[in-house]
């Protein structure tokens, strides 16, 4: 524990605070409960301290309290047991910091919120920095508005990942077709585009509509001369120098 001390207590007392720091350091909230009703059972002798001043007394170096500790690990069972009992939020420790502010999360913030509103006046929650109340109510309903922000954001990363999957095949599968029909000859693309489907009675969807050049589905009015198309007029120049060179070459 580092240093904590009662000093001119009785040994009981200081035995029963390090057992508190201890069970909220570990979260041992049985533990914490036994040492809470033992201390309430003890008859103290004059001059010793109260259930009160141990839930207070501040560690030597550190200054923390058992609130700090609870709070800082986010405790929030030992947390509402200290508050309740008399652990007061408005001590600072060594470097100036409250218990709420050692709070690592919303949830363990919002313990000290739902105490201030239902104990207003029990401790001076402007003097340990606690933000403003909240009922149980206005919390579950913050709560239900951030779960439904949170599914729809789920919703919207598993709908984008299933939207880049269906286009990564269709565009691999396009790009399969569009490899297959630059290598086909211009004799066999002119068969693809008068060829039936003779089980669907329908002409061979695959390959229609693309440049005879490059390949790439025409989405626009084609180029032509003759019966080739093309996307643009960089391919038929293109087409048009290759079929006069292979012509010449004959």
């Amino acid at each position: 524990m580092g240093g904590a001390s009662i000093m001119g207590r009785a040994v009981e007392d200081l035995s029963t605070f390090n057992e508190l720091f201890t069970a909220c350091r570990l979260n041992d909230i049985q533990r914490f409960d036994d040492l809470i009703a033992r201390l309430r059972a003890i008859k103290y002798i004059d001059n010793s301290p109260s259930i009160i001043d141990i839930l207070n007394y501040q560690t030597a170096g550190s200054l923390d309290t058992l609130l700090h500790i609870a709070s800082e690990r986010g405790h929030l069972k030992i947390i509402q047991r200290l508050l309740n009992e008399g652990a007061t939020p408005a001590l600072s420790n060594q470097r100036g910091k409250y218990p709420y502010n050692l709070c690592k999360n919303k949830e363990t913030k919002d313990v000290f919120r739902l105490f201030r509103h239902d104990h207003p006046d029990k401790y001076d929650y402007t003097l340990g920095q606690i933000a403003p109340s909240i009922s149980i109510d206005e919390l579950e309903r913050q709560r239900t508005v951030e779960r439904e922000r949170r599914r729809q954001t789920k919703k919207r990363r598993t709908d984008k990942q299933r939207s880049d999957q269906e286009r990564q095949l269709r565009e691999q599968e396009e790009e399969q077709q569009r490899i297959a029909f630059l290598a086909l000859s211009d004799a066999e693309k002119r068969t693809l585009a008068v060829h039936v489907n003779f089980e669907t009675n329908k002409r061979d969807e695959l390959h229609l509509g693309r440049c005879w050049q490059c390949a790439k589905k025409i989405s626009d009015e084609p180029f032509t001369y003759f019966d080739y198309k093309f996307c643009s007029t960089a391919c038929l120049k293109v087409h048009r120098t290759k079929s006069k060179t292979t012509t010449t070459n004959v």
